[in-house]
């Protein structure tokens, strides 16, 4: 398994900080991806238990964690790949 080690530098968090916002009212930070995503989930991510993945329909998904550092990487490395689905909300 290939687990991805990310560095962030100070004006590209700024930006993921901002694409990130706030936590949603359970306390979780939601990051709307489109259904490629789930194929490299598991290689983003060493504990796959942190993340929870809710299916909203029309090939998007949400995926929610509590760590605002795996939300970086994930935001981070999907929005590499083309894969986060912000502007199709």
């Amino acid at each position: 398994m290939r687990v991805y080690r990310i560095m962030v530098g100070k004006k590209y968090r700024s930006k993921l900080l901002k694409l990130i916002g706030k936590r949603d009212p359970s306390g979780y930070f939601v990051i709307p991806a489109r259904q490629q995503a789930l194929e490299i989930l598991d290689k983003i991510v060493e504990d796959p238990s942190n993340v929870i993945v809710e299916d909203v329909g029309g090939g998007i998904i949400f995926l929610k964690t509590k760590s605002r550092t795996l939300a970086q990487k994930l935001l981070k490395i999907l929005e590499n790949r083309g894969l986060t689905a912000y502007n199709e909300l």
